[in-house]
C-alpha cells in the first residue's frame, strides 16, 4: 500500500461513515493494523501514512466499542 492508497482508504471511511458507520469503523480499525504492520516492517513511507490514517479520527461518524 501506498500512501496515495492511505488517502484513498480515509476519504472511502469518510463517505462510508455517512450511511454505514459500522463498515467505516470496522474499516478504520483494519486501516489502523495495516498502517501499523507497515510501520513495524519498517517501510521508509510509514510515517506518511501513519499521518495520512490518523486523519480518521477527525472524521465525525458514530463509533461502537464493546
Amino acid at each position: 500500500m501506498t500512501v496515495k492508497d492511505i488517502e484513498l482508504a480515509v476519504q472511502n471511511i469518510a463517505r462510508l461513515g455517512n450511511y454505514d458507520p459500522e463498515m467505516a469503523h470496522k474499516s478504520q480499525d483494519d486501516l489502523f493494523v495495516h498502517v501499523l504492520k507497515e510501520i513495524a516492517h519498517d517501510n521508509p513511507h510509514s510515517k506518511e501514512m501513519a499521518r495520512e490514517v490518523l486523519k480518521i479520527i477527525d472524521i465525525d461518524f458514530p463509533r461502537w466499542y464493546a
